[in-house]
């Protein structure tokens, strides 16, 4: 990310900041959380602030209990035990619910792309693949299919069963002129 002082009539910027933006979120970037146990801690507790008002609690009622749980169980021990009454007021005042639900809305939709681009991709390679070993199936029958061979001869050479090469068999048989690759067509459709 790029943050520039708005431009100015006069000369160049007084600051130019560049910055790395990571998403700190729990769950998210698991490197960097095993590595720092306090910032792993601080997303653990925000999460269980968010979970508690998913189940209808109000801001003030799911940070005061999240703030015990986490004293409890050692999640920020030292700090909330201390400062738990600082930290609920920051909470409560610098909250903004609506800009919350915009980012859980952005998070949960970039959440959807990454995990359809990821399905998309796995069933496009297993549809590829697919396709390749049927291309290279059809190839091969041609060429036994017009040296004489039988479906029984093919199944046996090939070391596949019979009946999973019989479709591909039979297209070979009823366009002997065509390529592979216009029987692969056809037999998709």
């Amino acid at each position: 990310m790029k943050r520039r002082e708005p431009d100015r009539e006069e000369g160049e910027p007084c600051l130019e900041c560049k910055a790395t933006v990571l998403n700190i979120n729990a769950g998210r970037n698991n490197d960097m959380m095993r590595k720092c146990r306090r910032l792993s801690d601080y997303a653990e507790f925000i999460a269980q602030i968010r979970w508690k008002m998913d189940e209808g609690w109000s801001l003030e009622e799911a940070t005061e209990i999240s703030i015990k749980q986490c004293i409890d169980r050692g999640i920020l021990a030292d700090i909330l035990t201390k400062h738990g009454t600082e930290v609920c007021r920051m909470i409560l005042t610098e909250y903004d619910e609506q800009e919350e639900r915009e980012y859980q809305r952005a998070e949960g939709r970039a959440e959807g792309r990454e995990l359809g681009l990821a399905e998309g991709r796995e069933l496009g390679l297993a549809e590829g693949i697919e396709r390749g070993v049927n291309l290279s199936r059809l190839a091969q029958i041609q060429k036994k299919y017009a040296k004489g061979k039988s479906l029984d001869q093919m199944a046996e050479e090939l070391e596949e069963e019979k009946e999973k090469l019989r479709p591909l068999y039979e297209l070979a048989v009823k366009y002997p002129d065509r390529t592979a690759e216009e029987l692969l067509e056809l037999l998709e459709k």
